[in-house]
Order: C-alpha cells, then sequence, then structure tokens
C-alpha cells in the first residue's frame, strides 16, 4: 500500500510504501516545504528486514546515515552498526556504533 500527503502548493510532503504485511515500510520519504528532501528510509535486505535511513538539513547536506533492523517482536525500528552525524556545512562530526539498538562506541571527528 502506498500514502502519499502533499503541501498545500501541492508539493510532496511524505511518501510511504508499506510491505504487503503492513508490518513495516518498504520505503519512507519526507520532504521540507522548499522540496528538499528531509528523511528518506529504503529496505535494503527484504530477507533479513534491514533498512538504510538519511536524515537531511534544509540545505540539503546530511544530517545523519546508517542502518536499521527491524524487531518482528515488538514491532519497532532500531539503530544497527556505525552511523555518521554531520554538520550541517556537511563536515562529519561523529560516528556511534550501535548493537541491538544501543550504543556501543562514539568516535568524535
Amino acid at each position: 500500500m502506498i500514502y502519499e500527503e502533499y503541501y498545500a502548493d501541492g508539493q510532496l510532503e511524505y511518501f510511504e510504501e508499506n510491505h504487503k504485511s503492513f508490518e513495516y515500510y518498504i520505503t519512507t520519504k519526507s520532504h521540507y516545504s522548499n522540496g528538499v528532501l528531509e528523511t528518506l528510509l529504503e529496505l535494503t535486505n527484504p530477507k533479513k528486514v534491514t533498512f538504510q535511513k538519511t536524515e537531511y538539513y534544509e540545505n540539503g547536506n546530511v544530517r545523519e546515515q546508517g542502518a536499521l533492523f527491524f524487531n518482528k517482536n515488538n514491532l519497532d525500528y532500531y539503530k544497527s552498526g556505525k552511523w555518521s552525524y554531520f554538520e550541517d556545512t556537511g563536515k562529519l562530526s561523529y560516528e556511534t556504533f550501535y548493537e541491538n539498538g544501543k550504543s556501543i562506541k562514539t568516535v568524535n571527528h
């Protein structure tokens, strides 16, 4: 199933495509009112139900980026592996490593 929302001026604000089971997303996108992408979540491995998520600043630069996994037991998404966090200028600020949704290490840059 696909769901969309639009700003009053007709620009796409939000898009989601759900898995046929409706348990999790295949893709979600949200946009700032100026049309710039705000968040993007994409299914990258259907067998393991893992995702890539990227959040953006309003200027289009990446804010944060990393992998998520979907836990079917509680129907929630958790950060996994290395997540990179950036300043609004695009400069890498720090990286945090996650295991089962919990932060295990942070490296400043």
